[in-house]
C-alpha cells in the first residue's frame, strides 16, 4: 500500500503538466522589444498620463487638451477673481504662496516607449557590413532609409511602399467652357461622371467657297459676277470651297478627309 502511495504523483506534478504557460511579468513585459509604432503609441500614452497627472492648475496651457479646459466652472472662477479682487488690482493685500508642482518623469522602461542602445546589436551590424558576403548595394542609402523603417539597414529589410494615386482633372472647353470630361470623386475608380456624345469631340468644321483673286484691271462687279451661287451650283463646274476645322480641345487632334466610293444623293456615281 505504501508502494502504491509513493507512486502517486502529488497535486503539484499534475498542475505542472497539465497546466498553461504562466503569464510573463512585469519584468519578461519590460525586456520585450517594441516596434517603432508601438514605441511611438506607448510614449504617447505615457507623457498623456504624465501631462494629466503634473498638471494641477484649471490655467495650465498643457492640460487644456487632456485635463481641464478654460470653460469649466473652476477656471471662470479663476479668471473673473482676477478683475474682482482689489489687491490685484492695485498690488494691495499679502502674496499667497505658489504650490510647486510636481516634476514630469520621463519613461524609463521600454512598456512606456523608452529604448536603450544595445551595444551587441550594434556590434553585430559593423560586423556584417565588414564581412565579405555583404557587399555595397546590400546596405541602404540615405535615400532608401528616409522613407523606411529607422531600424533598416539592410536591402532585406525594405519594405513595399504604397503608390501615391493621381488626382484626375477636369477638362472645359476652350469657347464654351463647357465640362467635357469630370471625375469621379472616389480616385481610385476609372469612370467618368459625365460623358458626353461623340460629337462634342470632333473639331469644329466650317466651309466657305473660295473667292478668286482680281486680275489687274478687272472691276469690282466683274468679280462678283464671277462668284458661285451656293443655292443652285451648276453641272459640270469646279467650285473650290475653304475647309476649317477648329480644335476645341486641349488635346492635339489628328483629322483625316475621305471621300465615299458611291456619292450619295438620288443618283449615286463612283
Amino acid at each position: 500500500m505504501g508502494g502504491n502511495l509513493d507512486e502517486l504523483e502529488g497535486p503539484t506534478t499534475v498542475d505542472a503538466e497539465d497546466g498553461e504557460d504562466p503569464l510573463p511579468t512585469q519584468g519578461q513585459h519590460d525586456q520585450i522589444e517594441l516596434d517603432t509604432n508601438a514605441r511611438f503609441a506607448a510614449l504617447k500614452r505615457f507623457y498623456t498620463k504624465q501631462i494629466e497627472d503634473t498638471s494641477v492648475s484649471a490655467t495650465d496651457p498643457l492640460a487644456s487638451d487632456f485635463g481641464a479646459t478654460f470653460s469649466s466652472p473652476s477656471a471662470l472662477s479663476r479668471i473673473m477673481s482676477l478683475y474682482t479682487s482689489s489687491s490685484h488690482l492695485y498690488g494691495g493685500g499679502a502674496k499667497k504662496a505658489k504650490s510647486k508642482p510636481p516634476v514630469m518623469r520621463e519613461a524609463l522602461a521600454p512598456s512606456e516607449g523608452a529604448k536603450v542602445a544595445n551595444g551587441t546589436k550594434e556590434r553585430s551590424i559593423i560586423n556584417r557590413m565588414a564581412s565579405e558576403d555583404c557587399a555595397w548595394d546590400d546596405i541602404l542609402s540615405k535615400e532608401q532609409r528616409a522613407f523606411q523603417d529607422p531600424e533598416a539597414r539592410f536591402m532585406e529589410e525594405l519594405r513595399p511602399l504604397p503608390v501615391l494615386l493621381r488626382t484626375k482633372r477636369s477638362k472645359r472647353c476652350k469657347s464654351c467652357k463647357h465640362i467635357l470630361v469630370k471625375p469621379e470623386i472616389k480616385p481610385a475608380s476609372t469612370r467618368f461622371r459625365i460623358r458626353l456624345i461623340a460629337l462634342s469631340y470632333i473639331p469644329l468644321p466650317t466651309i466657305r467657297p473660295l473667292m478668286p483673286a482680281a486680275l489687274p484691271g478687272q472691276s469690282v462687279s466683274a468679280t462678283s459676277l464671277l462668284q458661285p451661287k451656293l443655292d443652285s451650283l451648276t453641272p459640270l463646274r469646279p467650285i473650290q470651297y475653304l475647309l476649317t476645322l477648329k480644335n476645341h480641345m486641349f488635346d492635339p487632334v489628328k483629322v483625316t478627309l475621305a471621300t465615299p466610293s458611291v456619292t450619295p444623293g438620288r443618283i449615286g456615281s463612283r
